[in-house]
């Protein structure tokens, strides 16, 4: 028997959010969204979202007609973010079992329980190693040196020339144990590391396949002939130094690499296209650059829109996982010459690997905290409907000394 009345409710896999007396509703599955300020609907809302009501309740077809509600009804059914049904006499009220954030490894839950060690699995949290075996470099152009210092620290931070080999070698069997997804080698000029043949030779032998990263000055096309069985990264800063254009023909026809261009301006990219096309360049990539001078080309070109946010559905997992930890950064690890592993370049030292086992050093990260668990919970972020949708901090954040990089919250 039809009684007037109904069940609403919200989809499980609908994120709910509200700050400021603003709503948003947002479909994880589809990327719809509903933004809504209206004090009626948001009350329904709270109310779907009281535990005790397991996502559903109840309203009565005079709610339903008014204005505002109706509206709104019909636009959440039809982007599938709630449900509506009506109540028949004698059958049990509909439910809907909300997500809860549950992350089985979370730090705080492990540094609450007894026999735990935060260490005790650490190894498999990397997935993405960098060494730079030097920093030996002969060049002299600025930008290189920026690039370096920027993102790699490897030029003058230092006190060690080289990564001891037999260090390297250590490090390196160890990674064997580990889960890691892309391990990179890098350094000021890797050619002229001492025992580089020596390090081609073990890694053939283990059969690990490193990807290595070469500022375009320092490609020597004999030495590159090493790198045949290996993925190269190769980097090219503005503004291009004559000497080495040809290197780009060279690298041209080099089948196992890509090349990286450093972007800090719209003619630096209208040069890198006239490269690409000149040399026919196949494999290839752009990186913007802050180079401490160029925010206006960030503001035009990297800042985050609000239509930047919604262009690619977010997944419910992906949601969740910006709420705990960094994204960008939550696996990553540098090791430098002289021995000492930072989670990014730009962060204090976690340990150095010639004195403390990784797995110490990592544990170190997990309680510290340095990048992996940066998320967005500062200002203007943290007061933001959106602050779970964009991306986790990044390079360029820390790069500008800013902590969001959008044109929503300037």
């Amino acid at each position: 028997m039809k009684t007037g009345k109904y069940w609403i409710g919200i989809l499980p896999h609908v994120y709910y959010v509200q700050k400021q007396g603003k709503v948003l509703l947002y479909n994880t599955q589809n990327g719809e969204s509903i933004h809504t300020e209206n004090p009626q609907i948001i009350d329904l809302l709270e109310q779907m979202h009281d535990r005790k009501n397991l996502g559903v309740i109840n309203i009565d077809e005079t709610t339903c007609n008014q204005s505002s509600i109706d509206v709104f009804i019909k636009e959440s059914v039809s982007k599938n973010i709630c449900t509506i049904t009506e109540v028949i006499a004698d059958q049990p009220k509909p439910i809907q079992l909300m997500p809860i954030l549950n992350l089985q490894r979370d730090i705080e839950r492990l540094q609450k329980e007894e026999g735990r060690s935060l260490g005790e699995d650490v190894l498999h949290y990397l997935s993405d190693v960098t060494i730079h075996i030097n920093h030996s470099c002969e060049l002299e152009c600025e930008q290189c040196r920026n690039y370096f210092m920027q993102f790699f620290h490897c030029s003058r931070s230092f006190n060690a020339e080289n990564i001891v080999f037999n260090l390297l070698m250590s490090f390196l069997k160890q990674l064997t144990f580990t889960l890691i997804r892309r391990l990179s080698i890098t350094g000021g000029n890797i050619f002229l590391y001492p025992h580089f043949a020596e390090l081609i030779t073990f890694l053939q032998k283990e059969k690990i396949r490193p990807l290595f990263g070469i500022h375009y000055g320092n490609i020597d096309s004999t030495k590159m002939s090493l790198l045949n069985d290996f993925p190269v990264e190769i980097f090219v800063t503005f503004p291009l130094e004559n000497d080495f254009i040809d290197n780009f023909d060279f690298l041209s026809k080099q089948k196992n690499t890509k090349i990286i261009f450093e972007i800090t301006s719209g003619e630096n990219y209208k040069e890198a296209e006239a490269l690409i096309s000149k040399y026919a360049i196949e494999h290839y990539d752009y990186k913007p650059f802050y180079t401490g001078e160029n925010q206006d080309f960030f503001k035009d070109n990297i800042y985050l829109t609000k239509e930047d946010i919604f262009s690619d559905t977010v997944s419910q997992r992906i949601i969740f996982a910006h709420q705990k930890l960094n994204t960008n950064f939550f696996g990553k690890i540098h090791l430098f010459p002289n021995g000492d592993i930072k989670a990014h370049p730009l962060k204090n030292v976690l340990g150095n690997y010639n004195q403390e086992p990784l797995v110490k050093i990592l544990e170190k990260e997990m309680v510290t905290n340095t990048a992996w668990r940066i998320i967005r919970d500062q200002e203007p972020c943290n007061e933001c409907l959106y602050q779970f949708l964009c991306p986790s901090p990044s390079y360029y954040e820390w790069a500008l000394n800013k902590s969001n990089l959008c044109n929503i919250n300037p």
